[in-house]
């Protein structure tokens, strides 16, 4: 092994044959003093040291930058170790490399589909992946863009992971700590995991994405997304419909914004879950589902079913319910509101409802016959409010009956609106749903 000190000042090395020291064995080259460019073989070591350096590797060597802001670079498909220590220095991975920032704003880049490792360590730093790559940003600020099937870590600080997944490569993204922005712009199906922070996720078709803690914004477009706030109070947004949300823990805002269009499948699926959650509709075929808590519902304009799964996911406001023409329903679960019949596609028979069609009107003492289940409404004494309850012994008095929903600038509401079924899987014969429980 041969160990080359080169001249305090600006030096060039060339590669072995073209310079008389260098020996088939492993060498090492320090660079000292200077701006000083050196390329080193297989098995080599090129030490930059002072001074702004270009390192480049033409086999599996490994590069050092040292202090100043250093150009490390490795050869196509080899397993280089790049080093960028001090300064501001730029990493080139051109193979399966790993590649490690150090101190200062460096930026580190994996070209070619390889499976390279990028670490940013400390500072904010620049992190670019294309094949089969994995990025870490460590500490600071840091900024991840990858392609393909990358895994993009943030770790500390307020990071911002890009992927852009294709048919072929699904990257994933995982903000760690800090306030993270993590976005999928291709059209593919990738993971987006927000983790610690109040962070903000945004899905282009096919995505997966985890709030985390904290309180996050999660927002899809493209549909056939699925949205997961999990703790904190979180905002979850769909734009273009076909997507699920689930709120999880906290107090959430679930918001459909799509548009119906006519032969798509526009449907969207929001789960509240625990909390006192926020769940507004569109004017295309939604499903919302509140869960436990006292959750506000509110229909877009279009056809909404609202749809409760156990009777202790009751209680909840409803804004906007118009039924009859209007397309709007309430789907109740068989397995929880025992003791109703439903008359297919004719919702409960008359003598299970007690009530006329509208909210307007007083409450009918009609129930099932043998003392079995009642549902019935009770006018608020204005035209657009009222209360619809459940009672499994046939009652007819809210004394001792569970409360589903109270209603708020309603329109039009009847026992035809009412029907029993599975709120998730129902077909509503307005083609849409919003489930509370």
């Amino acid at each position: 092994m041969a160990v080359i000190n080169l001249t305090t000042g600006d030096d060039t090395f060339p590669t072995l044959g073209t310079f008389p020291n260098l020996t088939a064995e492993p060498d090492i080259v320090n660079g000292l003093a200077g701006n000083d460019t050196i390329t080193v073989g297989a098995g080599d070591q090129a030490f930059g040291n002072e001074g702004n350096d270009t390192l480049t590797a033409t086999g599996d060597a490994t590069l050092y930058g040292g202090q100043g802001d250093d150009e490390l670079t490795s050869f196509a498909g080899g397993s280089s170790l790049l080093f960028g220590n001090l300064g501001i220095d730029n990493l080139t991975a051109a193979g399966n490399d790993t590649l490690y920032g150090g101190q200062g704003n460096d930026v580190l880049t994996a070209t070619g589909d390889y499976a390279a490792q990028l670490y940013g360590d400390a500072g904010d730093d620049n992190l670019i992946g294309n094949g089969d790559d994995t990025l870490y940003g460590g500490e600071g600020d840091d900024d991840l863009t990858g392609s393909g099937n990358d895994l993009l870590f943030g770790n500390q600080g307020d990071d911002t992971l890009t992927a852009a997944s294709t048919e072929e490569g699904s990257p994933t993204l995982y903000g760690g700590q800090g306030n993270d922005e993590l976005t999928d712009t291709g059209s593919g199906a990738a993971e987006l995991y927000g983790n610690l922070g109040d962070d903000t996720l945004t899905g282009n078709g096919g995505d997966t994405l985890f709030g985390g803690q904290g309180s996050d914004i999660l927002d899809a477009t493209g549909g056939g997304n699925v949205l997961y706030g999990n703790l904190g109070d979180d905002v979850l947004t769909t734009t273009t419909g076909g997507d699920t949300l689930y709120g999880g823990q906290g107090g959430d805002y679930l918001i459909s914004n799509a548009t119906l269009v006519a032969e798509l499948d526009t449907d969207s699926l929001l789960f509240g879950n625990l909390g006192n959650d926020t769940l507004v509709g569109s004017a295309a075929n939604d499903t919302l589902i509140g869960g436990a808590g006292v959750d506000v519902l509110t229909s877009g304009g279009g056809p909404t079913s609202f749809g409760y799964n156990a009777i202790t996911d009751g209680g909840d406001i409803i804004t906007g319910f118009d039924g009859g023409e209007g397309g709007d329903i309430i789907v109740l679960n068989p397995s929880a509101f025992t003791g109703l019949q439903f008359i297919e596609d004719n919702g409960l028979s008359s003598s299970d409802f007690v009530a006329a069609a509208s909210l307007e009107a007083a409450i009918l003492a009609d129930t099932l016959p043998g003392g079995a289940a009642s549902i019935y409404a009770i006018s608020g004494g204005e035209g657009d409010i009222g209360q619809l309850y459940y009672d499994s012994t046939g009652g007819t008095t809210p004394e001792d009956a569970t409360l589903i929903a109270t209603f708020v600038d309603a329109g039009s509401f009847g026992s035809t609106d009412i029907f029993l079924g599975d709120p998730v899987s129902f077909d509503n014969p307005n083609n849409s749903l919003l489930v509370l429980g």
